[in-house]
């Protein structure tokens, strides 16, 4: 009851720090920075993404996977040293080949020195900040966490108006950006220290060596995925420039703040509950907060991704200005690979949380999916511009989410394409088909909110007639209302 209390307390002051970072905050600084210089911000982040990843190499997802279900709690401790001694070592290590290939032009990176020094430094503290903030989210630290959350929040707003208001160049919006993580790291790593969980000298050379191979396959997962996310934005400057990168990363940028403000919270909060599910070996709790997260994913976040795909051309010109608005035309693909994305990948976290085996199947599926994908970008993006970093991503995200449901299904018995999910897709699909044919490319904003208001609305009431749907309503009510606890 405490926790709930405490995730509803916490989440409404988060949302409203997000409704004024998005409505205020994030259109000063994008708008600032324009088109190409937001592009160029982009390609230096995705540099940091691609280090950061070798620098981590799967401990940061082994730690945060099996340190959270482990219940010795001297093996626990082992797991996250350990974890983070090997993370710094690789960090060391990646700083110095990657300097010396620069140093020697080996690589061909469009960037001043000064931004490689920060690219470096952001790669090397980004894992040790991912994994403070997911152990404290998976160990159900959250008074800490979402203190942390809070004040990190109203820091960044301070730290990025203050830069736009004083002029300040792209340089220290990267700074910034490397600095906040830095903050952040230490104040994870103090609070898992006086909580036990970070010992130093629990160092377990035993733990190491049996974290290396799982730690190998969620690596080429994590890369398979990470070098796809780098592949386009480096074949887009170096085909078209940066302006172009600018417009493609607007659009992405779109879909993961609707995610991040719409799905996140909730999806936060259900992953604790799956995780005990998993502990306590309790299948039937597993399967129904899967339901549930398929639920939130296609009718909440899906009907707001599609709002904004039908009727949000308006409200990107108003948002971040005309020099922005092109980025709408690539929304509706993203959109979709988007939505099934999350929902093949509900499914394979917990799979990978039951068996480690599952990561074997899911580093061949993103292996293939990077090989696809990559050959894709560097055909399309010559022929179709940044359209063709869509398509590749579209098809690359269908063909890869198809194989990972047909392993899923046999393999752990998940039915992943259900009767209900089919109606709810159904349900946003016709509601949205409706609502294009009534809409006008001459309304304005004020008719954008209220045709996306009503949309959600109509796709919730619609999707009320399921029973299954109407269970989650209830039990979504009852925490809200009451405080209960979580019973099936």
């Amino acid at each position: 009851m405490q926790h709930i209390k405490l995730f509803f307390g916490a989440n409404i002051v988060l949302k409203i720090l997000g409704f004024v970072s998005i409505l205020v905050v994030t259109p000063i600084y994008m708008r600032y920075l324009g088109v190409e210089n937001y592009g160029l911000y982009t390609y230096i982040t995705s540099w940091i993404g691609m280090l950061a990843f070798f620098a981590n190499f799967g401990f940061v997802e082994y730690v945060n996977a099996y340190a959270c279900v482990e219940q010795d709690v001297k093996k626990q401790r082992a797991i996250v040293y350990s974890g983070c001694v090997a993370i710094v070592g690789l960090s060391l290590l990646i700083a110095t080949v990657f300097l010396g290939l620069v140093f020697y032009h080996i690589i061909d990176i469009k960037m001043s020195f000064a931004f490689v020094v920060l690219v470096v430094i952001g790669a090397m503290i980004h894992p040790l900040f991912r994994l403070g903030h997911d152990l404290l989210l998976g160990l159900s630290l959250l008074n800490p966490y979402y203190s942390i959350r809070i004040i990190s929040s109203v820091l960044g707003m301070v730290a990025i108006a203050s830069l736009v208001l004083l002029q300040f160049s792209l340089w220290y919006f990267v700074l910034w950006s490397v600095v906040s993580m830095g903050l952040g790291s230490a104040v994870y790593g103090y609070v898992l220290s006086k909580r036990r969980v970070l010992v130093f000298g629990a160092f377990d050379g035993n733990t190491l060596r049996e974290a290396v191979p799982v730690s190998l396959a969620f690596a080429i997962n994590t890369g398979a995925l990470t070098a796809m996310y780098f592949a386009d934005r480096y074949l887009i400057v170096h085909f078209l420039g940066e302006y172009s990168l600018g417009l493609y990363a607007t659009a992405l940028f779109m879909m993961h703040a609707m995610y991040n403000f719409v799905y996140v919270p909730c999806n936060n909060y259900l992953d604790g509950f799956i995780k005990t599910a998993v502990r306590n070996e309790n299948a039937s709790r597993v399967r129904y907060f899967l339901g549930l997260k398929t639920y939130l994913i296609v009718i909440v976040l899906g009907t707001v991704m599609m709002s904004y795909v039908v009727y949000g051309r308006h409200f990107l010109s108003w948002y971040l200005g005309e020099a922005f608005v092109d980025a709408h035309d690539f929304v509706f693909l993203l959109a979709v690979a988007y939505v099934l994305h999350l929902i093949v990948g509900s499914f394979f976290e917990v799979a990978v949380l039951q068996d480690k085996r599952a990561n074997t199947y899911r580093v061949y599926i993103n292996i293939l999916a990077l090989v696809f994908n990559v050959g894709l970008n560097y055909m399309w993006i010559p022929m179709y511009g940044v359209m063709g970093a869509v398509y590749a991503t579209f098809v690359t995200t269908v063909v890869s989410s198809v194989i990972s449901m047909m392993v899923i299904q046999k393999k752990y018995a998940y039915q992943i394409v259900t009767y209900d999910m089919v109606v709810y897709v159904s349900i946003v699909a016709i509601v949205h088909t409706v609502g294009y044919l009534s809409w006008n490319a001459s309304y304005g904003i004020v008719w954008t909110f209220v045709y996306s208001g009503v949309s959600l609305a109509v796709c919730v009431m619609l999707s009320m007639a399921m029973p299954t749907a109407r269970g989650y309503a209830k039990l979504i009510l009852n925490l809200i209302r009451y405080n209960r606890d979580i019973r099936i």
